[in-house]
């Protein structure tokens, strides 16, 4: 933890850094400050709370079926509410933050509003948890995108032969994914979403955060790249300003981006 004053600080969940449970692979605050995150194991849920220091671990209970729905939690995203969406191994929870109850809507073997499509998924992950829009939840799975209705819990998937690795909606509500085969830009009017001119020839994107200037900045084979959305122009960083791709792929799925308040672009893991 960094404070505005540049000052450091060190927490362990399990108080020894060689820990797995300390290699954290998502980080989410909510509207009081907390923060939410989820590790490389299998080892639930956990709120850290700055002010007491104090972590508060949720977990998967078989006797209990309001309890998270798998300790292998691998996205979070906070909702509206004071609700929290967690994105795990088993498909998605909707978490009631003051009670701690978790309402699942599993990802289900087929498309139930285009009732044509199935799919035998077994693979039931949400590797990304994308932004609440009239009352539907954006989510990314290794089988494509899917969008949920949170009242109903029916899905509609997008995407359907590609992994979505990121789900971003950027300051003029444009929705974006990251995928296996580049960038992806949903289109209201269709219901649809369709590669980004700026897409890196098809390249896999993984992570993307904005700018001050609200420029794309995302993570990819090349390297790190700038898409400037009013001219269509992208500009690659890679080894000449000393930026090693190798790492950014090999290790892309625990390389996060993000955008401090100061305006500086980060990446890094976490």
């Amino acid at each position: 933890h960094q404070d505005r004053n540049n000052n450091t600080a060190t927490f362990y969940i399990d108080n020894k850094e060689s820990l797995q449970t300390n290699s954290i692979s998502d980080i989410e605050q909510d509207d009081e400050h907390k923060l939410w995150l989820s590790t490389n194991g299998a080892s639930g849920l956990y709120r850290f709370d700055p002010l007491t220091r104090v972590f508060k671990r949720y977990q998967h209970q078989k006797d209990k079926p309001s309890s998270l729905l798998s300790d292998y939690v691998l996205s979070i995203k906070k909702g509206r509410s004071g609700k929290l969406w967690v994105g795990t191994k088993a498909g998605l929870d909707l978490m009631e933050v003051q009670t701690g109850a978790f309402k699942h809507y599993l990802n289900t073997l087929r498309d139930t509003v285009n009732l044509t499509y199935s799919n035998l998924l077994t693979n039931k992950s949400i590797v990304a948890i994308g932004p609440e829009q009239d009352n539907n939840i954006w989510a990314g799975t290794p089988f494509g995108a899917v969008k949920i209705d949170e009242k109903s819990g029916r899905f509609k998937r997008y995407l359907k032969e590609v992994v979505v690795n990121s789900i971003f909606n950027d300051s003029h509500h444009n929705l974006w994914m990251g995928t296996s085969y580049g960038l992806f830009k949903y289109d209201k009017s269709t219901d649809n979403f369709l590669p980004s001119v700026l897409s890196l020839g098809g390249k896999p994107v993984y992570r993307s955060t904005e700018d001050h200037t609200n420029d794309l900045w995302i993570n990819s084979e090349p390297g790190i790249a700038r898409l400037n959305l009013q001219n269509n122009e992208v500009t690659i960083y890679g080894m000449s300003q000393g930026i090693n791709p190798v790492i950014l792929t090999s290790y892309a799925y625990t390389i996060y981006a993000y955008t401090r308040h100061n305006g500086d672009v980060l990446f890094g893991d976490t």
